[in-house]
């Protein structure tokens, strides 16, 4: 059994693209939501959550929605970092 990749299973620049978006928003709304519960800052700022948001919020925690957003940033990097290696390689 071979562990090959096909050429259509191979990542190409899009990918990288669309995982280094997915990074971005997981680092992104982390940082926001930080700046969000930890920072005083005007009520109707930035103060509503999305509906998934509200979700693992009520689940988890303040900390639980922000180490969530985290690990989605952390992932998306991952992915970003190998579809961008397997992009140049071809």
């Amino acid at each position: 059994m071979s562990t090959k990749r096909h050429d259509e299973d191979a990542s190409t620049w899009t990918t990288v693209v669309w995982t280094t978006l997915l990074t971005l928003i997981g680092f992104g709304f982390a940082f926001l939501r930080y700046m969000q519960f930890y920072h005083n800052f005007d009520a109707g700022s930035f103060n509503q959550l999305s509906r998934i948001e509200r979700f693992i919020y009520r689940a988890t925690g303040q900390w639980g929605l922000i180490a969530i957003l985290l690990l989605m940033g952390i992932v998306g990097l991952f992915n970003a970092i190998i579809a961008f290696r397997e992009a140049r390689r071809r």
